[in-house]
């Protein structure tokens, strides 16, 4: 039998298009807050997959500002520098993600860097979750 996720009270402002042109403070925390990132290996596998965001097709819209990998966590600050051009501009058509938002950029980041740590992981038998889900994140207007 397949256990569901339990219903969680969402943290988004309803409402509010999460591509819009402004700086987003995003903290991203590993599943059960383990200390990942100590690893030296991990913590550069974070670190890259952060660096490699704005070169990627869904996130050319996006700059990086500051950011830091703890070992626990990840703080950054995004900046959407453009509304992204997608067929879909309707904010009020969630709950689906929607492209070029801060949320499929974290949603992408998220899966790349735990398609890379668990590749690490499974050599040596380990096999994890890496992240928490969700991501907490607030908007400041340029």
């Amino acid at each position: 039998m397949k256990r569901s996720k339990p219903n969680r009270r969402s943290i988004r402002l309803p409402g509010w298009d999460y591509r819009g042109v402004g700086f987003y403070f995003v903290t991203i925390c590993t599943h059960q807050r383990i200390c990942l990132f100590d690893d030296p290996d991990l913590h550069e596998i974070a670190a890259n997959a952060w660096r490699y965001i704005p070169e990627q097709p869904h996130a050319s819209h996006v700059a990086l500002d500051e950011w830091v990998v703890m070992p626990n966590h990840i703080h950054g600050l995004v900046e959407i520098v453009t509304a992204p051009t997608t067929e879909n501009t309707q904010a009020d058509q969630a709950p689906r993600l929607q492209s070029g938002s801060l949320g499929s950029i974290v949603g992408n980041y998220k899966m790349l860097v735990s398609k890379r740590v668990k590749a690490v992981k499974r050599r040596v038998g380990i096999e994890l979750k890496v992240w928490q889900r969700g991501y907490w994140g607030a908007y400041r207007s340029q």
